[in-house]
């Protein structure tokens, strides 16, 4: 499943846009496992929209990439909260987020956010996985 969703993501333009997020570049570097480099890239966008959905959801992704989970949070958070992106990125926020809050013991937070989540996308089988764990 995380596959499918890295090609969907790696073949399709940003589906929300108040920045000009170049793609191409985030995909390739991710590609070549520069995650530094492409938090660094990701982190240009987030300066020019700081509010963008899309692009906090990138950059928690570099954060969490890099074992930052404490970092990922509020990007996540931004993320899931506009409900601006496309279901499949909603439900991959959702369990970043969840997953991310398992890692730093914050349990409470993590059955938050996989309820929402579960709430939001009954059928979503990794979210029902988190969950029942």
């Amino acid at each position: 499943m995380e596959q499918q969703i890295f090609v969907r993501l790696k073949t399709e333009a940003p589906p929300t846009g108040t920045a000009p997020f170049d793609w191409t570049e985030v995909s390739r570097l991710r590609q070549e496992k520069q995650y530094t480099v492409t938090k660094d890239v990701v982190a240009t966008y987030i300066r020019q929209a700081p509010d963008d959905p899309f692009v906090n959801y990138q950059m928690a992704w570099c954060h969490d990439s890099l074992g930052e989970e404490s970092a990922a949070v509020p990007y996540y958070v931004q993320a899931i909260t506009p409900g601006l992106i496309p279901p499949y990125l909603q439900q991959q926020a959702y369990i970043g987020l969840g997953s991310t809050y398992r890692a730093l013991g914050r349990y409470a937070e993590a059955e938050e956010t996989l309820t929402a989540g579960l709430v939001r996308f009954p059928n979503h089988p990794v979210l029902q996985t988190f969950y029942q764990n």
